[in-house]
């Protein structure tokens, strides 16, 4: 096996590898998807802006309190927590859209919380790799 694929032999990082992907493909995804709900729903884009918003500003207030907590709770936990909340909050933003009943504040409350939670995610998952591959 080449050196740059040895880290797949490890079972840890076989599992972070499969998540992180799953992990980072339904995050791309998501903003469109709800890109596109936005504007069915407002037919605003200053609705899709402040949905988008909603998103990324809280991702930047609380990255360096996210930043402290996965330096001192175990990674792993910090980054499955954070997928669970992220997950229920994207659930919600589904089921509101299925059943008709979304509002836009509906959608700006649930991408705050997304947002938030991404902020633990990704200082948690910058550090993960060098406790799942061995030095060697």
């Amino acid at each position: 096996m080449r050196a740059s694929a040895a880290p797949l032999r490890e079972r840890e990082f076989r599992f972070l590898f499969v998540g992180r992907t799953v992990s980072v493909a339904g995050s791309a995804i998501a903003p469109i998807a709800l890109a596109f709900a936005v504007l069915e729903l407002t037919d605003s884009l200053s609705a899709l802006g402040l949905v988008l918003a909603a998103r990324t500003v809280p991702q930047i207030a609380f990255l360096l309190l996210g930043g402290v907590w996965a330096d001192r709770l175990p990674r792993h936990l910090v980054m499955v927590g954070s997928n669970v909340v992220s997950g229920v909050a994207q659930g919600a933003v589904a089921v509101l859209l299925l059943t008709d009943v979304a509002e836009l504040w509906h959608l700006i409350a649930l991408q705050l919380v997304a947002g938030a939670s991404a902020a633990f995610f990704f200082p948690a998952s910058a550090g993960i790799v060098p406790q799942v591959v061995p030095r060697a």
